[in-house]
């Protein structure tokens, strides 16, 4: 079972820049609520990422909120970062 696991690729998030979502969003004219609808996402969501410094979602849920904001993810994305296993693999 460890030689399959360790086949497996390492889950990522994405690290957003929760003020150019804002930025991009207030310039479209959305709230967050619409910004949410739109991307298939919670409204929630929206606002915590806007809220944080360096708020975290699955690299699937950038790419929903930046073809919401027309933009490509990269506008949006800083980084990606390894989820790390508490198991230390």
């Amino acid at each position: 079972m460890a030689a399959i696991q360790a086949k497996l690729p390492k889950p990522w998030l994405a690290v957003v820049d929760g003020d150019m979502v804002r930025k991009l969003r207030c310039n479209l004219g959305l709230s967050q609520k619409t910004l949410a609808d739109r991307a298939k996402v919670s409204s929630r969501l929206v606002n915590k990422l806007e809220n944080l410094p360096s708020g975290r979602c699955m690299p699937y849920i950038a790419g929903r909120l930046a073809l919401a904001l027309n933009e490509d993810h990269t506008v949006i994305v800083r980084e990606l970062v390894s989820i790390a296993h508490k198991d230390g693999s």
